[in-house]
């Protein structure tokens, strides 16, 4: 019996080592992809090393009992795979396919080792959380007080791509809101609302249309998700409350800084200032090519990177690179996986009697968040950039831990009859 005991603590140990490690390298691996090389410098191998010891870390924690973890992004490999193979076939520009697929699994690899070590955990999940939001804070002092001008005087950081850091912005704004909820002292709230304010400068600042209309969008869904779990009562009460008073208090402040405003770069590109808004032309004749590349095969796309493999550059629409190089069958499965992830969502954000109410908030944010996400799509292509592989290893990570409080209810309630 002793000796079991011993064999039992030993291993215990030996999970708590390895769950310290993967956290401490996913955590150098986020701060250094999304703040620290372009704040400061690339470092030659950093990537492939870090990618490496991921994997090693990883597939310790696949032999334990947290395998099922990664059933919640089971669409991106059957995506993966489908692309793969496909494209293997019938790709139009190989080596273009060939660099897009290897990025692609790159970048699934911090993802799988993400949910991993979350598994189902909420206390690591927290951490997660944490991860995301300290690191998007770095990333947003860095714009607001180290940024430098693009050539379209919009803000970024060395040579970020501005796109990719606006999404960077709109990952970190979520999980930025998730840590906020709940949170009882004052000093933390007034933190957290500082923190808000400085990540929305920041995006406005980096000057993306498509970013600032999804962070602001997500702000009032955050007003709106807090005040229909805290007045359920009351829906009509709780529109009212959310929407009107940001509306209100957005009205009262462009009254007052109208004339600040306008010479904003942000407020340059709404307002469609030609030099502002130069790019518009450019992504509409990318996206007319990834329209002739789909039409000249609908069903299963011309490879990944097809867009990139015509005319160097991306389609910047999630759909129509999808559609140009995975075709239908591709855009269906995505599509599908995120539609899994509304389903739910909202069934675990009604679920009153189980879950308890931090829960249940995160999970109606979590599906305002998949809609912000398709929405951001439009506009931004999301496969070959690492944020997107964040958004999926959080919204996985957030089902798995719900889907643990809900067994652990039914037990309960078992076990009481």
């Amino acid at each position: 019996m002793e000796n079991l005991s011993v064999i039992r603590i030993k291993k215990l140990s030996q999970g708590a080592l390895i769950d310290r490690l993967l956290f401490g390298l996913i955590s150098v691996f986020v701060v250094y992809t999304v703040w620290y090389q372009y704040a400061f410098e690339v470092i030659p191998g950093f990537l492939p090393i870090c990618g490496i010891a991921l994997v090693g870390l990883s597939a310790a924690e696949l032999l334990s009992q947290r395998k099922y973890a990664l059933s919640s992004v089971i669409f991106i490999f059957v995506f993966f795979v489908f692309a793969g193979i496909t494209g293997w076939v019938f790709a139009k520009y190989p080596a273009s396919f060939n660099r897009m697929l290897v990025l692609i699994l790159e970048y699934m690899l911090p993802m799988c080792a993400i949910i991993l070590y979350v598994g189902s955990e909420e206390k690591r999940f927290n951490n997660i959380l944490s991860l995301f939001f300290i690191t998007t804070l770095l990333l947003s002092a860095t714009v607001i007080f180290h940024g430098t001008l693009t050539s379209s005087t919009a803000i970024t950081v060395g040579d970020y791509n501005t796109n990719t850091l606006s999404c960077n912005l709109m990952v970190g704004c979520f999980a930025t809101l998730l840590c906020m909820y709940g949170q009882k002292k004052k000093s933390a709230k007034v933190f957290f609302y500082l923190a808000v304010l400085l990540e929305l400068a920041a995006q406005l600042l980096v000057a993306s249309r498509r970013g600032t209309i999804v962070h602001i969008l997500m702000l009032l869904l955050y007003v709106y998700s807090v005040n229909k779990i805290k007045l359920s009562k009351n829906k009509l009460l709780k529109g009212l409350i959310a929407f009107g008073g940001i509306f209100a208090a957005a009205y009262v402040a462009i009254i007052l800084c109208g004339d600040r405003m306008k010479d904003w770069v942000i407020i340059q590109r709404f307002m469609g200032n030609l030099g502002a808004t130069s790019g518009d032309a450019s992504r509409k004749y990318y996206q007319a090519v990834a329209q002739d590349l789909f039409k000249g095969s609908p069903l299963i796309g011309v490879g990944l990177g097809g867009v990139d493999g015509a005319i160097g550059v991306y389609s910047h629409s999630m759909y129509y690179e999808t559609l140009a190089c995975t075709g239908t069958i591709g855009l269906i499965i995505l599509v599908a996986g995120f539609g899994w992830y509304l389903f739910k969502f909202h069934k675990n954000c009604q679920a009153v009697s189980m879950l308890d109410t931090a829960t249940r908030f995160r999970n109606l944010y979590g599906f305002w968040f998949v809609i912000c996400v398709l929405v951001a799509g439009i506009a931004v292509v999301f496969l070959y950039d690492v944020f997107f592989y964040y958004i999926l290893a959080l919204l996985a990570a957030l089902t798995n831990v719900t889907k643990k409080k809900r067994l652990e209810l039914r037990q309960k309630e078992r076990e009481c009859v």
